[in-house]
């Protein structure tokens, strides 16, 4: 209705202003059931967004658990994952298995060693009693040692050899001795005999043994019971021996020896001919560690039993057609031809082994003239 000066005018109105306004398009985002979309999500279906719109957020797939518990639950895992694997030995570096050999037991070729999985224990080969043993760790013992030689000026036949630390000497062999107990030492006394102005057996032995005795010590790296102590320094004495009458052919001199091996608390004694060989006690008595390997014995007492006198006898008989009095000595190569028979010397040595104790004072070897001349506490 239009009012103006002249009346009022009715106006017909359009059919289009009556119309409704037209409405929105329906969503075409289709959620499932029981949940509701974000404005955001619903505007990206409706522009035809690809993808399940509703699991379109920051936080989908976690279960909305504290950090804090979340750490503590990992580190339970974690170490349950420790315990586990530690009951599992884990093999060595350098480790593998033998073909053919047992399913427990691996080997390096670089270190030489096995090593058993069921305990975790590295082994070695023992030649001897061919099986496998356990790697010896040394152990270090509370003794310590002075020692010293003291030669006469003419006595041009006698040489000693003091090796307080064999550990080094087998380094400079390149040698390991690190499996043998300490102090690892070696003392030697060499008493020539039938030399001129010297003794060439002397100066071999002295110079030579421990080529022999330390290969012995390194090629076995279990523990060294008695037995095998005193297996090696048999065999050293004899190849020393051997290897004297090789490169000299046709020398006659020779000589006694006493050779001290200290291992850990053990005291290896070894001797050949008539160098007297002493343990001192801290009583200030002397204990005599091996027997003289001459004829007559003059380590023998006077009351010696009857059988032993008989025994005495027929070897001062089977030592008449030699030239030396000596049972036993390197070198002396004439007198160790096979035509001698029972007369013939031996290069074999006496070994004893002797465990040291806190009643133990020191060793001494001395050489048969002065033990003989002084008498034997007087020369200790």
């Amino acid at each position: 209705v239009r009012r103006g000066n002249q009346g009022v005018q009715a106006v017909r109105p359009c059919s289009a202003s009556l119309r409704p306004p037209p409405s929105r398009p329906p969503s075409m985002a289709q959620a499932p059931s029981g949940v509701v979309l974000t404005g955001q999500q619903e505007a990206w279906a409706n522009l035809g967004g690809p993808g399940r719109f509703w699991e379109e957020k920051p936080n989908a797939g976690y279960s909305g658990t504290p950090l804090w518990k979340l750490r503590a639950e990992r580190e339970a895992q974690m170490q349950a994952d420790d315990n586990a694997t530690s009951s599992k030995p884990r093999i060595p570096e350098g480790f593998v298995k033998q073909r053919g050999g047992d399913g427990d037991v691996y080997w390096s070729e670089k270190r030489q060693l096995y090593w058993r999985a069921s305990d975790a224990k590295y082994l070695v080969w023992d030649s001897l009693a061919q099986t496998n043993v356990e790697l010896h760790e040394a152990q270090v013992h509370d003794i310590s040692i002075a020692v010293g030689g003291v030669c006469h000026e003419r006595a041009s036949q006698v040489r000693n050899v003091i090796v307080k630390d064999l550990h080094r000497a087998a380094i400079a062999l390149r040698l390991s001795l690190d499996h043998l107990d300490q102090p690892c030492a070696m003392y030697a006394l060499y008493d020539g005999h039938r030399g001129s102005g010297g003794n060439s057996c002397a100066e071999f032995c002295a110079k030579h043994l421990h080529g022999k005795l330390l290969p012995k010590l390194a090629a076995f790296r279990g523990f060294w019971v008695d037995d095998r102590l005193k297996l090696a320094m048999r065999e050293s004495f004899e190849e020393l021996d051997a290897s004297f009458v090789e490169k000299h052919p046709g020398a006659k001199e020779g000589c006694s020896a006493a050779v001290a091996l200290v291992v850990g608390d053990r005291l290896v004694v070894a001797n050949l001919g008539d160098i007297a060989c002493c343990a001192c006690l801290r009583s200030g008595e002397t204990v005599l560690l091996a027997r003289a390997h001459a004829v007559p014995d003059p380590d023998a007492e006077d009351d010696e039993e009857e059988d032993e006198e008989s025994e005495g006898a027929a070897t001062s008989a089977a030592a008449s057609s030699r030239a030396v009095r000596w049972t036993h000595a390197f070198g002396d190569a004439d007198q160790k031809v096979p035509s001698l028979g029972a007369a013939a010397l031996s290069a074999t040595p006496d070994v004893t082994v002797l465990k040291l104790e806190q009643t133990h004072h020191g060793f001494a070897f001395v050489c048969r003239a002065l033990y003989a001349s002084i008498g034997g506490g007087g020369a200790v």
